[in-house]
């Protein structure tokens, strides 16, 4: 945006100011909204400005995605290695489970068949 001084000047003597005044006036609104108004290079260093941190923000996104993506892959790793480890101690109770259970079935029998004999 711009301010035609000029035009302001005349606007301002039409309505009766001395042109000094007028041209005072003038110079004293320019200067006042002209460090206000944003210029096109002000625009064009803002949006250089943004699409480097866009691109940094995405970049630093991209390395924290893989750096989450890897330690996944490492948690699920040691949690598989965790739950064969479980499986294998599951299967060797259950095994000696089955052991415990078969010689109590014996040892039953045992003391039936001495039961049986010791009433006869």
């Amino acid at each position: 945006m711009t301010i035609d001084t000029l035009e302001y000047v005349k606007k301002l003597e039409a309505a009766g100011i001395d042109r000094r005044a007028a041209e005072a006036h003038a110079e004293a609104l320019r200067a006042s909204i002209e460090d206000e108004l944003t210029t096109k290079a002000d625009i064009v260093r803002l949006e250089v400005s943004t699409r480097d941190e866009i691109h940094r923000l995405e970049a630093s996104t991209k390395s924290d995605m893989l750096r989450l993506e890897a330690k996944i892959s490492e948690v699920r790793t040691e949690l598989e290695r965790k739950f064969t480890a479980l499986e294998s101690k599951f299967a060797d109770f259950r095994a000696e489970m089955v052991k415990y259970l078969i010689a109590q079935t014996f040892v039953m029998i045992g003391v039936l068949f001495a039961l049986l004999r010791f009433v006869r």
